[in-house]
């Protein structure tokens, strides 16, 4: 059976709302055939954070079904989550860029003086 797990911190609200935006938009992807819920536990790293914190556990890979749609459909988990991030703070998704990425380095120097002369120039 697949069922999605995610944590928050027991007696958060705002973990809460986090989660169940995230559960609910990966329920919405169609990945999975059955919806567990959302559960609380009290792990250190959602409970010793000063931020909104869930804990996204997405499949056991400890049988081939969870295996094949980690292996398989990892971009559509990733966008799923996303989503119900962005839901959380009240952003619409909007597709993300169309456009092409150019990444751009001009220099690596070990000697600081030719770093600025670049800039200079």
């Amino acid at each position: 059976m697949l069922y999605v797990l995610i944590d928050s911190y027991p007696g958060s609200t705002t973990e809460a709302k986090l989660s169940k935006n995230i559960q609910d938009s990966i329920i919405a992807s169609k990945v999975y055939t059955a919806n567990r819920g959302t559960k609380t536990a009290n792990f250190s790293v959602l409970r010793l954070t000063k931020m909104p914190a869930a804990l996204v556990e997405l499949v056991f890979i400890s049988n081939t079904q969870d295996a094949d749609i980690l292996r398989n459909r990892q971009n559509e988990l990733a966008l799923a989550v996303t989503k119900g991030i962005l839901s959380n703070f009240c952003i619409s998704y909007n597709g993300g860029s169309s456009g092409t990425l150019y990444k751009v380095q001009v220099g690596a120097f070990s000697v600081r003086v030719n770093a600025d002369s670049l800039v200079m120039n």
